[in-house]
């Protein structure tokens, strides 16, 4: 049985162990004899070192590494250290690599032996480090003595907040040389390695279209899952008609770290645990146990982190989709949902800012880097109304005692849902369903959603608006008899807040109709009799001339 890793240094271990058993302890006794030289003369010049056999390692050589970085997220094929075509993946520039030698002879059976066992985190470096960044996808590294080199990929390029970033390659080992398998007869002094980066992102969407102070906004994290390192165990098992079965095993590695944050703007919404949903629906048996869910106290960041058995899930979730070549929305990925109960805007800006992190590591390496992505800041904005009653023509004199109510319309006034926002201190657990101008005229809503701007983006439609209706009027003044409807326009330069809203009545007509008892109806009383009394004076004088 052999075993490979998913990084090209399990694949050149592989390659080294064929080589360890088929060529060098039959002949690696022997190299010594064969390249010491009889000490030269003055009379006599040294003579020219014979040529070695191609199956043997000649120690004054020196070979050469070539990296070919590239970009892929499907599981990583075995390699050979030879030039592989096409490359399998996109080329990637601007990666740095570091290569250092590391302590072991692979001149003798013994430190061959040692140095098939080495580890990246058991190999000493004992070498001068030498760096360099890829270009067209390809860095060279020269001249190289023969041994073991640890090759180590530095913090690739990130992503800018929204963007993806990339997961490195693990740290390596390579062998210069190793035999070629194409030819095992002889040693590749030139070895070609194949590190891939794979990419992650995180995503933040929310959705607060008509949401006012007291709802509930929703924030959904949607953030990939890096693919994993893995060993491959391959066995062939022999019939007794001597047919031949080859099997493949992969043991995938738990991922280190993953944790989800969000650092919730706790003077705009409130968040408990409770509220924080973590979903996974390709991750099979994913449950409760598996992560934990903590809003800090006092600055409301929640966090979700996952631990041991949930870690070897994503893992080996994100590992088979992988194998089934699944990138991107295909495969496996982590949605955490925020319901968030919206504040008063109170002192603040209404605008509500939020983003989302991924710390995430592949490599058990504490040398190694987390990586870490943002995803794209949303926004939501809510602002403050305030309704400025007065009397008509005479915007000095404020109307107290009128009261309205709260619609959403369209631009023709035509009225939709009514609103209920804040929430109601006389009587807890409820919003308000109205609202009342107090002694001063006015009375402020606090906390309505903007109307041009919903779910982090401006709407194309201009046509929502707000419409307030009077239900009562002030003593002495005549009730509206139409909807008032008003834009609430996002916060900008020039844009005042809070959004005064301006309506006026009417003084009531009831004062020119005649009073019962009054002056006017004694005057129609009297010009009533009159004219009855007009009458009958009329009647009799005309019976008497009959």
């Amino acid at each position: 049985m052999t075993k490979h890793r998913s990084q090209p240094v399990f694949a050149i271990v592989g390659a080294l162990a064929l080589a360890l058993g088929g060529v060098i302890p039959a002949t690696a006794p022997n190299a010594a004899a064969v390249v010491v030289n009889p000490a030269p003369t003055s009379e006599q010049p040294a003579p020219p070192a014979p040529e070695l056999p191609a199956s043997l390692i000649d120690p004054a050589k020196t070979g050469s590494l070539t990296i070919h970085k590239y970009l892929s997220d499907k599981a990583t094929e075995v390699g050979t250290g030879n030039e592989q075509s096409p490359i399998p993946g996109q080329p990637m520039d601007g990666v740095s690599f570091t290569v250092q030698r590391v302590d072991a002879d692979l001149t003798t059976d013994e430190g061959w032996a040692n140095a098939v066992a080495l580890t990246p985190d058991t190999a000493n470096p004992t070498g001068k480090p030498e760096k360099k960044t890829t270009a067209g996808g390809v860095a060279t590294f020269s001249e190289l003595p023969v041994g073991v080199y640890l090759v180590t990929e530095d913090s690739p390029p990130q992503g800018s907040p929204g963007q993806e970033s990339l997961v490195p390659s693990a740290p390596f080992l390579v062998f210069i040389p190793m035999t070629n398998p194409d030819d095992t007869s002889q040693w590749n002094y030139d070895i070609h390695v194949y590190p891939k980066n794979s990419k992650i992102g995180i995503t933040k969407s929310v959705e607060d279209a008509g949401k006012h102070v007291g709802d509930k906004l929703t924030w959904t994290i949607t953030a990939d899952i890096p693919v994993p390192t893995y060993t491959r165990e391959t066995a062939t098992t022999s019939s007794g008609e001597g047919e031949e079965t080859t099997t493949t095993t992969d043991t995938v590695d738990p991922l280190t770290k993953y944790v989800i944050s969000d650092p919730v703007p706790s003077d705009r919404v409130k968040v408990s645990a409770e509220d924080v949903t973590v979903t996974a629906p390709k991750v099979e048996g994913l449950a409760p146990a598996d992560y934990t869910v903590t809003v800090d106290p006092n600055t409301s960041e929640v966090t979700v982190t996952f631990g041991p058995s949930g870690l070897q899930k994503l893992a080996e979730a994100r590992h088979a989709a992988a194998e089934n070549g699944e990138v991107g929305e295909e495969a496996p990925q982590v949605i955490v949902t925020i319901d968030a109960e919206i504040l008063e805007v109170g002192e603040t800006s209404g605008m509500t800012f939020n983003e989302a992190t991924l710390n995430t590591k592949t490599s058990a390496d504490p040398d190694v880097e987390d990586i870490e992505v943002k995803s794209d800041e949303v926004v939501t904005q809510h602002r403050t109304v305030t309704i400025d009653k007065h009397e008509k023509g005479n915007p000095d004199t404020k109307l107290e005692g009128a009261e309205f109510e709260l619609y959403v319309c369209d631009a023709d006034a035509q009225l939709g849902e009514k609103i209920e926002a804040g929430n109601n201190p006389d009587a807890p657990g409820e919003k308000f369903s109205s609202w009342t101008t107090g002694a001063d005229g006015t009375v402020t809503i606090d906390g309505l959603h903007v109307t041009d701007f919903a779910d982090n983006a401006y709407l194309e439609e201009e046509d929502q608006k707000y419409c307030l209706v009077e239900t009562k009027a002030p003593e002495g003044y005549e009730l509206r008899t139409q909807p008032v409807p008003f834009e609430l326009p996002s916060l900008s330069e020039g844009v005042e807040d809070p959004h005064v809203v301006s309506v006026a009545n009417i003084k009531s007509v009831s004062p020119n109709l005649p009073l019962t008892g009054g002056p006017g109806i004694i005057a129609l009383v009297l010009a009533g009799l009159a004219l009855i009394g007009g009458g009958a004076w009329y009647g009799l004088r005309s019976s008497r001339r009959s």
